[in-house]
């Protein structure tokens, strides 16, 4: 009797939290009910926009599109207005007529497919703007407020999610305006097919006037391979960030900076405190540019190509002269592992004293040889001219039989770019060495003296205590310049 009364209660028990449950179910629909009459709820948020808004849920974004929300405030929380747009590429020239805050907003998202390789985005702007891929913020420069072209290159495989923040950083809501361009033109190097599906437009009127510091609010945003149009790679470091392609080594300082600039608004510091390091390959500030695996290892030029490099390398107007030579600029090389030589750059640019020269190796034997590698030295070929930006263009061929093709060709000019007619160094013969890898470019602050004492001593007399440069418009081509 006592084990059936058991059983009675255990049944009793389990209904009762079944009634519980569906309970609690039927409140939450309830609930869910009322959210939705109320115009909130957007797939797994609540979103307090236009009619409830399309919000940035999943589901809403287009493929191959941009769907966009225009905003009133500064954190782009008031949406008053949604469409669709095939491209970004505006000209903020007429208001939307239902705007009453101080600062506008736009936000684009969509998905788009990418044939796999590297890409580059142009991004131009003369207001706050921000991109990210899948949810990874690519620049965040959302305090400009001039015009900026930026260069963001990535890798991508497949299909990614872009989004594009954009805000007008004005504080007289009677004289913003916004304008919209309803260009139905596919994004060049969108690989995955065109939106020619008519804009959806609501709120938006033609009545024309100019942002409050009387320039229109312009942005644009578009992507291509990057071999397209025979560049590699550049990059002027306007948004701020040190990131991929580049990887940052050595125990010195890697930064951007706001002045001094070749142009745009940022640049490039590199800092290296003289004393005395463990080691030849820690006493430097190093920026490779990266390209295989996710930009996890070196980009490498391949065996018989022609590669350019320029950039604009600014010597500060206290620079003290050192006798102990500091590379700025290499392409350095990946022995094979059977080899035992050390792996020298098969090209470097360097500072000695107040003088710039350029070194060049060369092994021309057949890969895993430890044959002795061969050497040019171009010394005293330019001098260094404190507070001034100097520009160069390095051509290569590479080619590392003795009797083959290969060159280099240095070009520099003080205060402007190069002209063909600007040659310093005028190399012909083998160029880097012959391992299974060739080369790849760096850019840094090498001083591998100062981990001999002898050399740090020499530093000291000369009254060195660091060093510092600053880089701009680093360009990359798998093409020569002249």
């Amino acid at each position: 009797m006592k084990k059936n009364l058991n059983a009675v209660n255990y049944i009793f028990i389990f209904m009762k939290k079944m009634m519980i449950g569906l309970m609690v179910m039927l409140v939450f629909q309830f609930c869910t009910s009322e959210l939705n009459e109320i115009g909130g709820i957007v797939g797994d948020h609540i979103d307090p926009g236009l009619n409830g808004g399309l919000g940035t849920d999943r589901n809403d974004i287009p493929s191959n599109s941009f769907l966009v929300e225009y905003f009133q405030g500064g954190n782009n929380n008031t949406s008053i207005s949604t469409r669709t747009e095939s491209r970004i590429n505006h000209d903020f020239n007429s208001p939307v007529s239902n705007l009453q805050g101080e600062e506008l907003g736009a936000k684009w998202t969509g998905d788009f497919y990418f044939n796999s390789g590297d890409y580059v985005f142009s991004v131009k702007s003369n207001k706050g703007i921000k991109v990210l891929i899948d949810d990874r913020i690519v620049l965040n420069d959302l305090e400009n407020n001039k015009e900026t072209n930026y260069n963001i290159n990535q890798q991508l495989d497949g299909v990614h999610t872009i989004e594009v923040e954009y805000n007008i950083n004005g504080n007289n809501s009677e004289e913003n305006s916004v304008s919209i361009d309803s260009d139905t033109e596919s994004i060049t190097g969108n690989e995955g097919g065109n939106n020619t599906s008519n804009v959806t437009n609501t709120g938006i009127n033609d009545e024309s006037v100019v942002d409050v510091d009387n320039t229109t609010p312009t942005v644009e945003v578009d992507w291509k391979p990057v071999d397209s149009e025979g560049v590699s790679f550049f990059e002027g470091f306007e948004n701020g960030l040190i990131m991929p392609p580049w990887r940052k080594l050595g125990h010195g300082i890697v930064e951007t900076v706001s002045s001094p600039t070749a142009s745009g608004s940022k640049a490039l510091r590199m800092y290296l405190e003289r004393k005395l390091y463990s080691s030849s390959g820690v006493s430097r500030s190093h920026l490779q540019y990266n390209g295989g695996e996710g930009y996890k290892v070196p980009k490498f030029q391949p065996h018989f190509s022609t590669w350019g490099a320029r950039f604009a390398l600014y010597v500060p107007s206290d620079f003290v002269p050192d006798p102990t030579s500091e590379i700025i600029f290499q392409y350095h090389g990946l022995k094979d592992k059977q080899d035992t030589y050390t792996e020298n750059p098969s090209f470097h640019l360097s500072i000695v004293s107040n003088k710039f020269e350029v070194v060049v190796r060369t092994i021309a034997v057949d890969p895993g040889s430890n044959d002795d590698r061969n050497g040019s030295s171009f010394r005293s070929i330019a001098n260094v001219s404190p507070g001034h930006w100097h520009y160069f263009v390095v051509d290569t061929h590479w080619d590392y039989r003795a009797n083959g093709n290969g060159y280099h060709r240095v070009y520099m000019k003080t205060d402007s770019p190069p002209l063909a007619s600007d040659i310093i160094v005028n190399y012909t013969g083998g160029t880097g060495y012959n391992d299974f890898y060739n080369a790849y470019a760096i850019f840094n602050i090498y001083k591998f003296n100062w981990s001999i004492q002898s050399k740090v001593n020499q530093s000291i007399a000369a009254g060195v205590k660091y060093r510092e440069y600053f880089f701009d418009n680093i360009e990359i081509s798998n093409n020569s310049y002249f």
